[in-house]
C-alpha cells in the first residue's frame, strides 16, 4: 500500500480545527464552571467512516484545548493526537486500519466528513472514566501496543507530571505540537531539568499551570 499522504489533506486538517475551535469550543465554554474544571468532562462527536468507528473526544481543561482521536476496525485502534500522519507513516503497525481511513492516499475525506459531523451534530457531553467506548479503546491500545509505557505511544496525550530527567529532542516537538504549549514554556522546563510525564488517563493528568508551580519553574 502506498503510505504517500497528499498534502490535500493539510487542508482538510485546517478546517477540522477550525471547525474544533469554534463549535466545540464554545460548547464547551457553555458548560457549568463545575464541569469545565472538570478533569473527566468532555464533548463526544462520533461519526462511522469506511466501517471505521471514530470518535472525537474534545476538552478545555485549565484553559488548554485537548483533542484526541479514537479510531477502531477490525480489532484494531488508534488512539491519539487528531494529526494522523506519525499514525499513517508507520503502516505496518495496525495495517488494516490505515488501508481502510485511506482513499487514494488522501485523509481529506476524513477529515472533511468529520468537520462536517461536528457542524452539524449531535455532540455529547461526556464523562470519560464512564465512557465505555473510550475504556475500551484504551485497554484494546495497550493490549495490542506491549511498549505502552514509551513517551512515545500515541495515546499519552495528557500531561500527569514532571521528572528529572533530559527531555528528548522528540518529547520537546510533541509537546510544542501535540500538546500545543508553546515553545517559551517547553524551553523552560527543558532547561530547568525535566521532561514530563503524559498519560492516557485523562483522570490522572494536572494543568500545565499547576504544574509549572509546582516545580518551580518561571516563565
Amino acid at each position: 500500500m502506498n503510505n504517500h499522504i497528499s498534502t490535500n489533506s493539510d487542508d482538510a486538517y485546517i478546517q477540522l480545527l477550525a471547525s474544533a475551535n469554534s463549535t466545540l469550543s464554545k460548547k464547551y465554554q457553555a458548560l457549568p464552571q463545575n464541569l469545565q474544571k472538570s478533569k473527566v468532562t468532555c464533548i463526544k462527536v462520533n461519526i462511522t467512516y469506511n466501517l471505521i468507528n471514530a470518535t472525537l473526544y474534545y476538552d478545555e481543561f485549565q484553559q488548554t484545548k485537548n483533542m484526541i482521536l479514537k479510531l477502531e476496525y477490525n480489532n484494531q485502534v488508534y488512539l491519539g493526537d487528531i494529526h494522523l500522519g506519525k499514525f499513517i507513516q508507520d503502516l505496518n503497525k495496525e495495517p488494516a486500519l490505515c488501508h481502510q481511513l485511506l482513499q487514494g492516499g488522501k485523509l481529506k475525506p476524513f477529515y472533511t466528513r468529520l468537520a462536517q459531523k461536528i457542524s452539524n451534530g449531535p455532540l455529547y457531553v461526556i464523562n470519560f472514566e464512564k465512557d465505555t467506548e473510550f475504556l475500551a479503546a484504551v485497554t484494546l491500545w495497550r493490549r495490542n501496543h506491549l511498549s505502552h509505557g514509551s513517551k512515545t505511544n500515541h495515546a499519552h496525550i495528557f500531561l500527569k507530571t514532571f521528572r528529572r530527567d533530559n527531555m528528548s529532542p522528540k518529547m520537546f516537538q510533541s509537546l510544542i505540537k501535540d500538546n500545543k504549549i508553546s515553545f517559551k514554556v517547553v524551553k523552560a522546563i527543558k532547561n530547568s531539568g525535566y521532561t514530563v510525564v503524559r498519560t492516557d488517563e485523562p483522570w490522572k493528568r494536572n494543568s500545565l499551570v499547576a504544574l509549572l508551580q509546582q516545580y518551580n519553574i518561571m516563565i
